[in-house]
């Protein structure tokens, strides 16, 4: 009875994929194609390099580093799209990545909230979450800084799905760090992480507590190589293991970026 309850889960979140795939797709206007930094960048690493050879003049958050070109966003989009790149070159429009992987955390959505609520709940939620919230619209433009959040947004739904499942705290270190390799602010995530399983961590009882080293150590093992990775990346272009790459943009000084667009309005 179980298993046939899971598959029929398994189902319902397909369907529900499936439905936000040709809304979302239907949708597309190709207005953030032109921003194709990570399109760009994994054919750059298909080519074993880390840096754009040119800056093309509409993509405006490019550092300059000699007479190479750095994307500032952390890696992962790009690492995505590598097998598409492969395929089908520099011209595979940006967007689609953004589109099917949209349409996929809807359907996380629903097996995440299923697991916690029941059907009900989880069907209302995951409808609310594709067609109500932001993500419809950054899945459908799909620019650098929306595909980003949207490869962020798929990995801290693995990170709830398996905090609320099996929770294997190697995987969930693991896709903390994909989330962190997509958005650098998403390795914070762990706190909720450590407070929802705190079980699994510390217990306090009779005034004493106990530490559970080694689940801090599963957790940190699989959050680790992410950070490593962007350090490493971060060494190779800009010479030290922290991200400075907007610090080293030219448009800092623009009233627009300094100050942000509700203090020049």
């Amino acid at each position: 009875m179980g298993k046939i309850e899971e598959n029929n889960s398994y189902k319902a979140a397909l369907i529900l994929s499936l439905t936000t795939l040709i809304i979302y797709g239907l949708s597309y206007r190709g207005e953030g194609a032109p921003f194709n930094y990570f399109v760009l960048l994994a054919d750059a690493f298909l080519h074993g390099r880390l840096y754009l050879s040119e800056g093309l003049p509409w993509l405006n958050e490019l550092v300059k580093v000699n007479s190479v070109y750095y994307v500032v966003f952390p890696p992962m989009p790009a690492i995505l799209l590598l097998p598409l790149v492969v395929l089908f070159g520099t011209s595979f429009p940006q967007p689609y990545l953004s589109i099917v992987i949209g349409a996929i955390n809807v359907g996380l959505v629903y097996i995440v909230f299923e697991k916690i609520f029941g059907k009900m709940v989880a069907r209302w939620t995951s409808i609310l979450y594709a067609f109500g919230t932001i993500q419809w619209y950054h899945a459908e433009v799909g620019s650098a800084w929306y595909l980003a959040h949207i490869s962020a947004l798929f990995f801290m739904w693995l990170v709830l799905l398996e905090t609320v499942t099996k929770k294997r705290l190697f995987l969930i270190g693991m896709f903390i760090g994909g989330a962190y390799l997509s958005r650098l602010p998403a390795v914070f995530s762990v706190v909720f992480v450590l407070y929802f399983l705190h079980h699994e961590f510390v217990i306090i009882k009779h005034k004493k507590i106990r530490l559970f080293f080694r689940n801090f150590f599963k957790i940190g093992l699989g959050i680790f190589p992410a950070i490593a990775l962007n350090g490493i990346y971060n060494y190779t272009r800009y010479g030290v293991f922290y991200d400075r790459g907007y610090t080293l943009l030219p448009i800092l000084g623009e009233p627009w970026y300094k100050f942000c667009l509700c203090r020049t309005l």
